[in-house]
């Protein structure tokens, strides 16, 4: 009775051991596939580190960039306010001979000077004009000049300016999708790691319930020789 009782046991004790060593067999398996997966994200997290980095160095000499823009903005806003100093110095003699054309019915000459859309078109119709006409309205066609100048340089301004403010913006837009990239997948790594960390434990914990067990059924073996001796 002794040996059945042992044999039955023993055999307990195998389907046991049996079921242990699946578990770990299945808990490797995924070990191993959570480790691939983790050494894949850490080699995308490097290269993402790279190319934020490479991003960053480009958002720092666009920096310098509109550094040196906007000193060049102030030496021209400052020539805009010389500019603008020698209009008024000349506004009220311009006025005279704007409304001295006007009153003198010469209104061809008027419009030609008063509505010139850029410096060539005024430099053109300033040539169409006679000797006499062109000194009767230097000081207006010296006007229309500056004032031409001005607006020449507020639009080089507006769309210099406008265009860094574009280009920073879409290296600040690009830099905030790579650290939000880049946070995502620093979190699905610590999501694995955490999950490894369970994984190993329970591993352990297997190991040493399939040593226990081997032992028993050792321990079991033994004794039932001894008692089939007996």
């Amino acid at each position: 009775l002794i040996p059945a009782a042992a044999g039955t046991t023993a055999g307990s004790a195998q389907d046991r051991l049996a079921r242990t060593e699946e578990q770990l067999d299945q808990l490797r398996d995924r070990i191993e596939r959570h480790e691939s997966e983790a050494k894949s994200l850490k080699s995308s997290i490097e290269k993402l580190n790279d190319e934020i980095i490479g991003q960053r160095k480009e958002v720092e000499k666009l920096n310098a960039e509109i550094a040196e823009i906007e000193s060049r903005l102030r030496t021209v806003e400052a020539r805009i306010a010389r500019t603008r100093a020698q209009m008024d110095r000349i506004e009220d003699t311009a006025t005279e001979q704007a409304v001295a054309l006007y009153k003198s019915g010469a209104t061809d000459t008027f419009d030609a000077l008063i509505n010139s859309r850029s410096l060539s078109e005024l430099d053109s119709r300033v040539e169409m004009l006679g000797i006499a006409a062109q000194q009767n309205t230097s000081t207006l066609i010296q006007y229309g000049r500056l004032k031409m100048e001005v607006q020449a340089h507020h639009r080089e301004l507006f769309d210099t300016k406008s265009e860094l403010q574009d280009a920073r913006a879409a290296q600040r837009k690009i830099l905030e999708n790579l650290d939000s990239l880049y946070a995502r997948q620093a979190e699905k790594l610590e999501e694995l790691e955490t999950k490894l960390g369970a994984e190993h434990a329970q591993e352990g914990s297997l190991e040493r319930e399939q040593a226990r067990i081997e032992q028993t059924i050792l321990e079991r073996q033994t004794l039932a020789s001894v008692a089939a001796l007996g």
